[in-house]
C-alpha cells in the first residue's frame, strides 16, 4: 500500500518555535551559578535531589579532577552531568542523559550543554503475555513504560532500577510484593512528570497507606516517610487516609502568599484539565525552570527539569527543576528501531527520548515508514507505504483530531505495535517520526500549533528478515 500524504505534516505542520529562556547576555543559571560554584543545601529530604539524599557510599565518593570552568559549573549543579560516570556514581541504575555536544550554553559551558542523571534507558523490549513477549529484564533493570497492545500483551522497555525499587509489582519479592510511590502516567492519561521508579513494600496492617490507591476513591494517602534509595538509616514509614482530593492547583495564582522566600508556583496542571501542585521556585532549588514558561525570551527551552507529583518517592527525594538551554536540534537524543519478533515482518517499532525536553507525538500514524523499491526511495519525499499507531489511538478516525497528544518525557520510551504490510524478504525500510517540542501538556494537536515547534527525523534503514 502506497499513501501521498505529508508525513505528519498534515498532523502537525511546520510550527513557529516556542518562546525560550532567559535574556540578555546571562541566563538564570549563570546567575546562579557562579564559575566558583557552591550552592547551599536545603538538607536531605526536601524534595530535590542531591547529595544529601544520597546514600553515604555514593555520597562520599571521592571528587574528580574538577576541569575547567564547565565543569566546575555542572559540579556545583547536583541533578547535572556532562557523562555518565557522575550519574553511576550516585547508583549503578542511573545514566546522563540529554548531553548536547556542540551546543554552547551559559558562559562556561562553550561546547557542550549537560544532561541530567535519570534511570537508564537502552530500549530493550519486554513484555508480559502472549507467545511473542520479549524475555524478562536484566538484574538491575525493570520493565517500564508498559502498555497493552493486544489483549493479555503488555509490552514496554527496560529501564534501570535501584535496589528495593520497581516500576511494577512485577519487580518486587514476596516479602515486599507492593510497588508503591512510583511516578507513573497511565497510557492513555495527560500527565506533566517524569517516569520515575517507586519502593517494594509489604502493605501495612491496619489503616495504614503507602499510595493513594491503598485509599479507594475521594480520598488520598498523607504524611508518608520515604528514605533515599540505600539509606540504612532511616526507615520507610507508611502514612494515613484522609478525606477528599489531594491539595491541587489549576494556575499559579493558586500558590501565591506574601512571603518571597516561600513563594510558591503551580506546576503539573495540563490542558486537559488535569490538576497541578503547588512546588518551590526554580531558583529557590538552584534551577531556572520548571516547564518552558519561564525561559522566555530568547528561543530557549527547560531542560532537565524532574517534576514529581506528591505522594512518590520521586516527590518526596528526587524532585529538582530544570535549567534553560538551547531546544535540541531535530533528531537530537532520539532513536526509533524498527524490530521483528521471530522472523515476521517489521510490525514493532521502539521510540526511545533521550533528550532533555518532552517531545509530543500523534496517537495515531504515529510512526510512518517508507519501503525502498528498485534500490531507491521514493521521488516523492512525502510519500509513505505503511504507518504504526499507538495503542491508544481512538479505534474511530473521527476521534482522533480531538485527542490530546502522546508525551513522552525524557527517558521514556513507547511500542508500537501491529504493522501489517506487505512485502519481501531482505526488503529495506526506513521510519519517519514527526513530532512536536514546547507544546502544553494535555493539549490536542490543533491547540499545539501556535505554541510548538515541529520536527522531524527519517531513518534509520533497516532489512525485512
Amino acid at each position: 500500500m502506497r499513501a501521498t500524504a505529508l508525513p505528519l505534516a498534515i498532523l502537525l505542520p511546520v510550527l513557529v518555535a516556542a518562546a525560550g529562556c532567559g535574556g540578555g547576555p546571562a541566563t538564570g543559571h549563570d546567575a546562579i551559578y557562579p564559575v566558583d560554584p557552591g550552592v547551599a543545601d536545603p538538607g536531605p529530604r526536601d524534595g530535590v535531589a542531591d547529595d544529601a539524599d544520597a546514600p553515604a557510599d555514593a555520597a562520599d565518593v571521592p571528587p574528580t579532577d574538577p576541569g575547567g570552568p564547565c565543569e566546575q559549573l555542572v559540579a556545583g549543579i547536583p541533578w547535572l552531568c556532562l557523562g555518565d560516570d557522575r550519574c553511576r556514581a550516585a547508583g549503578e541504575w542511573l545514566a546522563c542523559l540529554g548531553v548536547q555536544a556542540g551546543v554552547a550554553w551559559g558562559g562556561a559551558c562553550n561546547d557542550v550543554t549537560p544532561g541530567a542523571c535519570e534511570p537508564s534507558t537502552g530500549g530493550a523490549v519486554c513484555g508480559s503475555g502472549g507467545e511473542d513477549a520479549p524475555p524478562a529484564c536484566e538484574d538491575g533493570t525493570g520493565c517500564a513504560h508498559r502498555v497493552e497492545v493486544a489483549d493479555g500483551l503488555f509490552l514496554g522497555t527496560c529501564r534501570g532500577l535501584p535496589a528495593g525499587g520497581c516500576w511494577s509489582d512485577d519487580d518486587c519479592p514476596e516479602n515486599a510484593p507492593y510497588c508503591a510511590g512510583a511516578a507513573l502516567c497511565p497510557p492513555d492519561a495527560d500527565c506533566a512528570f517524569a517516569p520515575f521508579p517507586g519502593r517494594c513494600v509489604a502493605k501495612p496492617p491496619g489503616p495504614g497507606c503507602w499510595d493513594d490507591a491503598m485509599c479507594g476513591d475521594g480520598r488520598y494517602c498523607d504524611g508518608v516517610t520515604w528514605c533515599a534509595f540505600g539509606d540504612t538509616v532511616c526507615t520507610d514509614a507508611p502514612g494515613n487516609c484522609s478525606e477528599g482530593p489531594r491539595p491541587a492547583c489549576g494556575d499559579g495564582e493558586a500558590c501565591q502568599n506574601d512571603s518571597k522566600e516561600d513563594k510558591q508556583f503551580c506546576i503539573g496542571a495540563t490542558a486537559a484539565g488535569n490538576d497541578g501542585w503547588c512546588a518551590p521556585a526554580p531558583a529557590s532549588l538552584g534551577g531556572d525552570c520548571w516547564d518552558d514558561g519561564p525561559c522566555g525570551e530568547s528561543g530557549e527551552s527547560c531542560l532537565g527539569a524532574r517534576p514529581c507529583p506528591p505522594g512518590t518517592v520521586c516527590g518526596a527525594l528526587h524532585a529538582h527543576p530544570g535549567v534553560c538551554g538551547a531546544t535540541p536540534a531535530p533528531g537530537r537524543g532520539l532513536s526509533v528501531t524498527l524490530s521483528s519478533p521471530e522472523n515476521r515482518v517489521y510490525d514493532r517499532a521502539v521510540i526511545v527520548n533521550g533528550g532533555p525536553v518532552p517531545i509530543y507525538l500523534v496517537r495515531c500514524m504515529t510512526l510512518l515508514i517508507q519501503f525502498q523499491f528498485g534500490g531507491a526511495w521514493p521521488a516523492d519525499p512525502t510519500q509513505f507505504d505503511a504507518a504504526l499507531s499507538d495503542a491508544t489511538c481512538a479505534p474511530e478516525p473521527a476521534d482522533t483530531d480531538t485527542q490530546s497528544l502522546l508525551r513522552l518525557a525524557p527517558g521514556e520510551t513507547r511500542v508500537l505495535e501491529g504493522l501489517e504490510a506487505f512485502t519481501s524478504p531482505g526488503q529495506v525500510a526506513r521510519p519517519i517520526l514527526g513530532y512536536l517540542v514546547g507544546c502544553t501538556p494535555g493539549a490536542t494537536d490543533e491547540q499545539c500549533r501556535e505554541e510548538s515547534e515541529y520536527q522531524e527525523i527519517i531513518g534509520p534503514e533497516a532489512t525485512y528478515p
